[in-house]
């Protein structure tokens, strides 16, 4: 081996670049193969644009998702989180295909659990799309410190 890479030096080259770009694509592709519901990403803030009004609103995306799976039953994705301020439900992600994506996890997990009911059970639930819970208040949106006066003279 020592002798064929002193006669052919490019193949020693050759073989540390294939290692190397290995290396960089497992090293990069790494953080594109976690869960959608990783610890990290639920501590991640998405906004909720209420299309009624306008406002936003901000939450962590843990108690998002939490909201969509606790009504325990398929969601419409035309229907959004229901804005507190007028009662009709026009909160959605401000993203869209996050919210797609967000909808369709959830009525897949419930497919899955409704499937493992025995058919007697699963006979007997609501098939219709469960309206979603109330969204968090646009005026009680958590205020950042870019505004205080703290640590002026």
């Amino acid at each position: 081996m020592r002798e064929v890479l002193r006669k052919r030096p490019w193949l020693g080259w050759g073989l540390s670049l294939v290692l190397f770009v290995v290396i960089a694509w497992l090293w990069l592709g790494r953080g594109q193969s976690e869960s959608p519901l990783s610890p990290e990403r639920m501590q991640e803030t998405v906004t909720i644009k209420y299309a009624d009004t306008g406002e936003t609103a901000q939450m962590p995306r843990g108690r998002f998702e939490k909201m969509l799976r606790d009504t325990g039953a398929k969601l419409d994705p035309s229907q959004g989180l229901v804005n507190p301020k007028t009662g009709k439900p026009t909160g959605f992600l401000f993203d869209q295909r996050e919210w797609e994506e967000a909808v369709a996890r959830v009525n897949e997990q419930i497919d899955r659990a409704r499937a493992g009911l025995p058919d007697d059970v699963r006979k007997t639930l609501d098939e219709r799309p469960a309206s979603l819970p109330k969204g968090p208040d646009p005026a009680k949106e958590p205020s950042g410190d870019s505004g205080s006066d703290s640590g002026s003279p």
